[in-house]
């Protein structure tokens, strides 16, 4: 989008700059400066505010595409009710260690009543749910037993 106005104000600029001879600038140049302006003032502008308004909806699809991608190819290790979910994915770099998250839910809502999901990484060595959230908080599984969660 920025590419089209960017070579049209290059090639005013081109036109400008060889018109002129030793007398000063050829009478035609004078016609592209208000195009220079309208270009610069409104229409620079008004395609600014335009990427600026569409970048987070761009981002989100990009979030959405990735997160499909990964989605497809994990498996469930773990499912753990009191602890929550494990799960492994293929990694994608090639001959990578596989990505293993657990994944948590509050246990309290939110102000709009609902169960916040996290999803932390843990190393791959971990067999259970109540071992990689064990491991998130630095202790080992027969170490981690919380009486009241907060």
């Amino acid at each position: 989008m920025f590419v089209p106005i960017f070579v049209v104000v290059v090639a005013v600029v081109v036109v400008l700059a060889m018109s002129a001879d030793e007398f000063g600038p050829a009478p035609e140049s004078f016609l592209a400066a208000p195009l220079i302006l309208v270009l610069m003032v409104f229409v620079v502008p008004a395609l600014m505010v335009w990427v600026v308004a569409a970048y987070p909806k761009m981002a989100r699809r990009a979030r959405i595409r990735r997160a499909r991608k990964y989605r497809r190819e994990r498996e469930l290790l773990d499912d753990d009710p009191r602890y929550g979910r494990l799960w492994r994915q293929k990694s994608p770099d090639v001959g990578g260690e596989p990505i293993v998250t657990v994944e948590v839910t509050e246990p309290y809502p939110d102000a709009a009543g609902r169960f916040q999901t996290h999803r932390l990484r843990v190393p791959p060595g971990c067999k259970t749910a109540h071992e990689a959230v064990a491991w998130t908080f630095g202790l080992w599984s027969w170490e981690y037993d919380p009486e009241a969660e907060s």
